[in-house]
């Protein structure tokens, strides 16, 4: 009986660390990026990039510096993650609707590698401007 109890109270112990850990983003070891403003909407945003064997993996943390009340647009406004590569193409990879005062936190991909990529951008859906700019070392 008490190797059974034992037994179970593992199980449980293991459950309450690794259920939560499970929602928690895992580290990464790639190389992080900070966008510039090229507008004066109050959003930010970094990313890491990460090799993969496919190509690279984005992740990606977008925050709309507004209060919800501050402005009316509760719905929030469309907006896309572009990559741009060494030859000019630009291919969009993600898009979410930026929230205010909240941050959208997200994963992309492209089959290109992390060399391959000059700049990431993040553009308002519809007008196509380009709102923020990473560099790519």
């Amino acid at each position: 009986m008490r190797i059974a109890l034992a037994a179970a109270a593992a199980v449980l112990v293991i459950a309450a660390v690794a259920i939560p850990l499970a929602f928690v983003r895992p580290a990464t070891g790639g190389e992080t990026v900070a966008f510039e403003p090229l507008s004066d909407r109050p959003v930010s945003a970094s990313a890491v990039l990460s090799p993969v064997d496919w190509g690279t993996r984005i992740e990606l943390d977008c925050t709309y510096d507004v209060e919800p009340a501050d402005d009316g647009h509760g719905s929030g406004w469309p907006y896309s993650l572009v990559v741009v590569d060494r030859d000019g193409e630009r291919s969009e990879v993600s898009s979410w609707r930026a929230m205010p005062g909240a941050t959208a936190r997200l994963e992309a991909g492209t089959a290109l590698t992390v060399d391959e990529i000059v700049s990431l951008e993040i553009r308002a859906v519809g007008s196509g401007d380009v709102l923020l700019r990473a560099d790519i070392d």
